[in-house]
């Protein structure tokens, strides 16, 4: 794969994780603001999910979240609830994944 297309994955997968949480930080629910810093306390980052410091460095293995949030979880495990919450994510991005090549098929059979 190109780093073209791996740079693109990428992109695609946080809007993907963007939008499926709805703008929202993964672990406290409220909006994210977009326009204040990223490094500022209510600004967001990307986090994995399970602890990087564990190799857990994949792509699917990320959430956004505010900075405070994600400060405070450190490298933690995740919760039970978490952890359905994430399963709950993952399903939703697939469904839209799959929802995307149904519409991508109907357009090109015409």
């Amino acid at each position: 794969m190109s780093s073209q297309n791996s740079k693109r994955n990428f992109i695609q997968r946080k809007m993907e994780i963007f939008l499926a949480q709805r703008g929202r930080c993964f672990y406290c629910g409220k909006y994210m603001d977009s326009i204040t810093h990223p490094q500022s306390k209510r600004g967001y980052t990307i986090d994995h999910f399970y602890p990087k410091s564990e190799g857990n460095d994949k792509n699917k293995n990320k959430v956004y979240a505010h900075v405070w949030c994600n400060k405070k979880k450190k490298s933690r495990h995740p919760t039970p609830r978490e952890l359905r919450k994430y399963n709950k994510l993952i399903e939703t991005i697939n469904n839209r994944r799959r929802e995307i090549v149904k519409y991508d098929k109907t357009l090109m059979e015409g």
